[in-house]
């Protein structure tokens, strides 16, 4: 596993297997009980953190890593 995917939180990986499922940020916004802003927030943080730019590649790593 990638050291950097261990670094994510339970809600940022959650977020990342939505946006893996084709949710977009509105969708998973309410599927969660959270605002979209909010999930936008989440996903700045796990790219930061993953050091990628685009989801796409962040959610390709958790896959190649069997994370999602």
């Amino acid at each position: 596993m990638n050291i950097n995917c261990k670094k994510l939180s339970p809600r940022q990986v959650e977020i990342l297997r939505y946006r893996s499922n084709g949710y977009l940020n509105k969708q998973i916004a309410s599927e969660l009980g959270i605002c979209e802003d909010t999930v936008k927030e989440h996903i700045s943080i796990a790219l930061q953190k993953l050091n990628y730019k685009s989801v796409i590649q962040a959610v390709a790593q958790l896959v190649r890593d069997d994370v999602i």
